[in-house]
């Protein structure tokens, strides 16, 4: 413990005294390395002073701690030293935080919550990861910046996708694909079809190359999500299929299309295996990112059924835990969340286009999404739209982007007066049907 104290006020003295150290190291360190207590309280004020670009000088330092200043200050950490003393700070940390996170997950499996105690203990550990790795800088988000302007620069006119594919040209030529760390919101009143289009994003995205992870907290486990996708891939009608309307060659289609999705990217999860919780999906997404060979896409299906780790016993201030939870996830996994969202009754009963306000159970969905499209039908004449209210990229919004329902094959497609030309994917699924010229799907 003695090491660790001196650790800690060699480092601390060496900042104060010589802040343009600072800069060097404080991609590396935060408060919470330093410890509780006065050692937490300095290291706080040192470290934010930096990042406010006022530096904690040694005489605010003696003011404020008059008792512990001048034995603190006695021995700074030499230039040579700074390193090895930050290195040794970092993995007492560390093991620290590991025996303590380790030692939770003992205690819920003493209960019998063993999957809980796996998600805590993943979990954490990757936050505790993430922690500890030097965090963006402002040059490597400028450099970010320029290699996304690049891609933009080497798209064709109309063929603008730099994101995750949307499976819908126009929606592609409207958000230039989902965009890495934006939270997207598709809402819709039940029987709509949010479900539907979230599985024709994630089959979509997954032919494209790009890993999918698919959480249903909906009635349907995860099982029947990939029945709706391999309905979907073979333009069949997943309600046909249940009641047995079907042609031998179409159920034989549905099963080669099951065969596919094995080897596509896409995961499913359903509640008895992330445990319908928001801190069950970010651990499962944090774990999976590591292995993404890209951008994945992230599909929350839906946010209502979602929970946080700790009810409150507010629906509404449960749902904006979640909604900052999942808006949080998108960042730390450098990914597009897709969130379905329910609809409040309202605009059906009024016939009106719907406003951010429909959104059920909290205004704080409103708040954190990037995107919100809205999945209903246009009050005048029932046509099925998609809806575009809010796009923090500067969008031009309401937009509306007309679809066509095709009750033969059980999905949406686009309606637009130049048939758009198939998506080229890169996966080969075989026994694929031929596009047709108003088809966009790759089904």
């Amino acid at each position: 413990m003695k090491k660790t104290d001196n650790a800690v006020s060699a480092i601390l003295a060496k900042f104060i005294y010589s802040p343009e150290y600072i800069l060097q190291y404080a991609p590396d360190i935060n408060a919470a390395m330093f410890g509780t207590g006065l050692a937490f309280e300095i290291a706080d004020k040192v470290l934010t002073g930096h990042e406010n670009k006022s530096y904690y000088s040694v005489q605010q330092f003696q003011d404020e701690y008059p008792e512990v200043a001048d034995q603190w200050l006695l021995k700074p950490a030499s230039a040579n030293q700074l390193e090895s003393a930050i290195e040794y700070l970092r993995t007492a940390y560390e093991a620290n935080e590991v025996t303590s996170i380790l030692h939770d997950g003992f205690l819920l499996a003493k209960k019998g919550e063993y999957i809980e105690a796996q998600n805590k203990v993943e979990g954490e550990l990757e936050i505790l990861r993430t922690t500890l790795t030097r965090k963006d800088t402002k040059k490597e988000a400028i450099l970010a910046a320029i290699e996304y302007a690049a891609k933009l620069g080497k798209t064709k006119p109309g063929d603008c996708v730099v994101g995750v594919e949307t499976g819908f040209l126009y929606l592609n030529s409207f958000t230039a694909g989902w965009q890495p760390k934006t939270m997207n919101v598709i809402a819709a009143r039940p029987g709509i079809g949010k479900t539907t289009v979230c599985c024709q994003n994630a089959v979509v995205a997954a032919l494209k190359g790009t890993p999918v992870v698919y959480f249903t907290a909906g009635d349907a486990g995860s099982e029947m999500i990939y029945f709706k996708m391999a309905c979907i891939m073979a333009n069949v009608n997943p309600s046909n299929m249940r009641h047995n309307q079907v042609t031998e060659a179409e159920r034989k289609k549905v099963n080669e299309k099951l065969s596919d999705l094995y080897e596509l990217p896409i995961k499913v999860f359903d509640t008895g295996s992330f445990n319908g919780k928001v801190s069950g999906i970010s651990n499962i997404v944090r774990r999976d990112a590591l292995n993404w060979p890209q951008t994945g896409l992230v599909v929350v299906d839906y946010i209502q059924q979602i929970a946080p780790e700790k009810t409150t016993n507010n629906r509404v201030e449960d749902i904006r835990i979640v909604s900052a939870g999942l808006q949080r996830l998108s960042k730390l996994a450098n990914c597009p969340v897709l969130v379905a969202s329910q609809l409040s009754r309202g605009m059906e009963k009024e016939k009106r286009y719907p406003v951010n306000s429909d959104l059920r159970g909290s205004g704080d969905i409103e708040q954190d999404a990037d995107m919100i499209i809205f999945l209903v039908r246009r009050p005048a004449d029932e046509q099925p739209i998609m809806y575009i209210t809010k796009d923090r990229q500067g969008g031009d919004v309401p937009t509306e982007l007309e679809l066509k329902w095709l009750p033969d094959w059980g999905r949406y497609e686009q309606v637009g007066d130049t048939p758009p030309p198939p998506i080229s994917t890169q996966f080969p699924v075989s026994a694929m049907k031929p596009a047709k010229d108003d088809e966009y799907l790759p089904f």
